[in-house]
């Protein structure tokens, strides 16, 4: 937490101080390890807006038959469009 912390809050060289003006954190780890709790924590302490990115496509919905298809993405290139 307090190197996530830190990260947000460094400078980010442009020598006005304050802190980061854009910042991208990636996470990785086991799910149930508190992640997404951290990053929310953080995010209401240091006023921030998170965006986060699942490759689960959204309008996916399965249906009983198995008739739902989507082409597929790979998913450097779904990250690549949610970026």
């Amino acid at each position: 937490v307090d190197a996530a912390r830190s990260f947000l809050l460094a400078d980010n060289g442009d020598g006005g101080g304050g802190g980061r003006k854009s910042s991208l954190l990636i996470l990785a780890g086991g799910p149930g390890t508190g992640k997404s709790t951290m990053v929310r924590a953080l995010a209401a302490e240091l006023n921030l807006d998170v965006m986060t990115w699942n490759d689960t496509p959204d309008e996916y919905r399965p249906t009983d038959d198995y008739s739902s298809v989507l082409p597929y993405v790979g998913q450097l290139r779904s990250f690549e469009e949610f970026l």
